[in-house]
């Protein structure tokens, strides 16, 4: 990707998404970019994706986003219990 097109990437995404950024590349007209999403709930994360996927796509010559987001394990908010964690069996019965 060109420091051009990288600009370009950059400057049409919402600001306070900048410093969430750990990864944006572009290939053949798909955008794909990786986000922090440590410390949002579920409604914070959909609202970051949504607002991302947004403004990329309204990029002339961008045909394709894919957004992934990422988080520390265990980096919930401050507060909250530890998850439950389950234990899923398996067997063949044979």
């Amino acid at each position: 990707m060109t420091d051009d097109a990288s600009d370009r990437l950059q400057a049409a995404l919402p600001q306070e998404t900048a410093a969430r950024v750990q990864s944006l590349r572009l290939a053949e007209g798909r955008v794909t970019i990786v986000l922090d999403a440590s410390g949002l709930d579920a409604r914070a994360r959909a609202g970051l994706e949504s607002s991302v996927r947004e403004a990329l796509e309204s990029v002339p010559d961008i045909a394709e986003v894919r957004v992934a987001l990422m988080a520390d394990k265990g980096a919930g908010q401050a507060g909250q219990t530890k998850p439950v964690q389950k234990i899923v069996a398996v067997g063949s019965g044979k």
